[in-house]
């Protein structure tokens, strides 16, 4: 069984290096990802991910012994209709998967 935390109740860090250091500090090896929540400088939302900051993130964290088993988000990944419309909680949104 692996065991993780929450990155982000570990606070708020520049880099993923960073995180890592409290991870480990932590006795811990493996973390749930919000990372507009953990990150300062990362925005909310799926615009925020560029893949330079994914490849980065993942660096960072694998090349110190953390995992990350889930990244978190508070968007729909799966949706295949508009967020944004009548009856939708928050309303906006966006497409993320095309028909």
């Amino acid at each position: 069984m692996n065991i993780g935390i929450r990155a982000h109740d570990l606070g708020t860090f520049e880099s993923a290096a960073d995180l890592a250091v409290e991870v480990k500090a932590a006795g811990l090896n493996s973390v749930q990802l919000v990372a507009w929540k953990c990150f300062s400088g990362v925005d909310r939302g799926p615009e925020a991910w560029t893949v330079e900051l994914v490849k980065e993130i993942r660096r960072e964290l694998v090349d110190a012994g953390v995992q990350i088993p889930l990244v978190g988000a508070y968007f729909n990944w799966y949706a295949k209709d508009e967020l944004a419309g009548e009856g939708s909680p928050g309303g906006g949104g966006r497409r993320i998967f095309r028909e």
